[in-house]
């Protein structure tokens, strides 16, 4: 590819995420790709004509990185929540939650099979996970390393890992064999030539280095880049073009440059963002009208930030969880359930969710929009099938203390019904030492139309 070929503007703009974009990776023909973010949601996005796809959300924080099958048929990904994904892409459902890292992970990767995938931890260890077996546990531990691991890349027999120790490292898996190049800067990124001879390396100081794969020789390094922030201290994707020519990377001002392999030169470079977004800080931090901030101290709670701005100690105070203040709509799927004598009730049912304790809100659960839309699928369950039909002619009827209680999981609950089925006027839901207690003022219930009962009984 010349320097002509190379871009020079953006093609399309893909809008949809509420939060910053930490990852995007096409896919094998380049026809589609996958964002994921801070918004806790992956993406899919047919980036030619800008349509967005299909959304999967089930993480409890941050989605790191994602990564697809070459059949397009699967796809993993990973961040904040210590877990690993394995999704179906069509249906959107997940297959498989890979749980063993015991703590963030960075970065996913599938092999050319697609049986395989290897994660890499901010626990400073690889972890690779079987995904034709049934089991959740991982199939090899590597943890040599002495720092947070974070990315990963994969041939046929090897796995190759860069870390913030300043380390890439190769694992031959056939013979067991583990060969490491010490950059001397901790490593974001690492990614292969096409051709598989070379590997190029993206570091915290702002430069890229190229190594030999086979002698570990520094080939070249590629400077430039205009880092605003000490050190380039956000993480930054690097890769080659399709012809080994150019050297890219994304910079922390938002520009993209592109270097010449050989002599390592800056042929190009232009506007794509108006800024990288992270949640690193340095030392002030604005929180906006309706938001809270959670802060952690060395992994603990320190305490909560409301609107203004605030001011933190730079790599030790972590801003955890960013919560809004206002009302969150959370559908509740359509379930089948029994009265006590045989009667099936179809319940679809909205809450209203509204967060008015964000350090009991995070530390309940890693989730707890999920959680609370799962109780109350279990709670209608419980309640309905203590029921009869004679109950549902009275219409309404009521359960309980008519005195509502608070909930220790920082959450209130507002729930209201389709009119044809069940509409609850208020659900609180109460968790004591992981338990689960549900206090309901009033149950309202409506027959299902006979009109449109009977047509279903007969079949017409």
């Amino acid at each position: 590819m010349s320097v002509a070929g190379l871009p020079k503007n953006e093609a399309n703009v893909l809008r949809g995420h509420e939060g910053a974009v930490l990852a995007a990776r096409f896919n094998g023909d380049g026809n589609y790709c996958l964002s994921c973010g801070k918004d806790r949601t992956i993406r899919l996005w047919n980036p030619h004509r800008g349509i967005h796809i299909k959304t999967y959300k089930l993480h409890g924080r941050e989605v790191r990185d994602v990564h697809v099958t070459p059949d397009n048929s699967k796809l993993c990904s990973c961040g904040g929540d210590r877990q690993v994904f394995y999704w179906d892409v069509s249906t959107g459902r997940v297959i498989r939650k890979f749980r063993g890292h015991d703590s963030e992970v960075n970065a996913v990767k599938f092999n050319e099979y697609a049986s395989v995938v290897v994660s890499a931890g901010y626990d400073r260890s690889l972890r690779a996970w079987d995904c034709r077996s049934h089991g959740t546990e991982p199939i090899q531990i590597i943890d040599t390393f002495s720092e947070s691991v974070m990315f990963v890349c994969l041939t046929k027999s090897e796995i190759l890992a860069g870390s913030v120790d300043g380390t890439v490292r190769t694992f031959d898996i056939r013979i067991g064999r583990e060969l490491s190049d010490d950059l001397g800067q901790p490593v974001n990124c690492i990614s292969m030539s096409n051709d598989a001879n070379c590997i190029l390396a993206s570091c915290l100081d702002s430069t890229l280095r190229l190594l030999d794969r086979s002698t570990g020789e520094l080939l070249q390094e590629y400077k430039g880049l205009t880092s605003k922030v000490p050190n380039g201290s956000y993480k930054m994707d690097c890769c080659l073009t399709n012809t080994d020519a150019h050297v890219t990377s994304g910079s922390d001002d938002g520009f993209i440059f592109f270097w010449d392999l050989v002599d390592s030169s800056v042929v190009s470079s232009f506007k794509a963002h108006a800024s990288v977004r992270s949640k690193t800080h340095f030392g002030i931090k604005k929180v906006r009208e309706g938001e809270v901030f959670v802060i952690e101290r060395n992994g603990r709670f320190s305490k909560t930030l409301n609107p203004g701005v605030h001011f933190l100690i730079p790599f030790v105070d972590e801003i955890a969880f960013v919560h809004s203040l206002g009302e969150t709509i959370v559908k509740i799927p359509r379930q089948h359930n029994v009265t006590n004598d045989s009667i099936t009730k179809v319940t679809d049912c909205t809450m209203m969710v509204k967060i008015f304790d964000a350090k009991l809100a995070s530390h309940w659960s890693k989730d707890p929009f999920e959680n609370i839309t799962k109780l109350a699928c279990a709670t209608l369950h419980d309640v309905i099938k203590q029921l009869t039909s004679k109950m549902y002619e009275e219409k309404e009827f009521s359960l309980g203390s008519a005195q509502s209680r608070e909930s220790s999981a920082g959450m209130e609950v507002q729930h209201s019904a389709e009119a044809h089925v069940v509409a609850i006027n208020m659900l609180v839901v109460t968790v004591q030492n992981q338990g689960v207690k549900v206090s309901s003022e009033a149950l309202r219930t409506y027959d299902p139309d006979p009109k449109a009962l009977s047509s279903r009984q007969t079949g017409e």
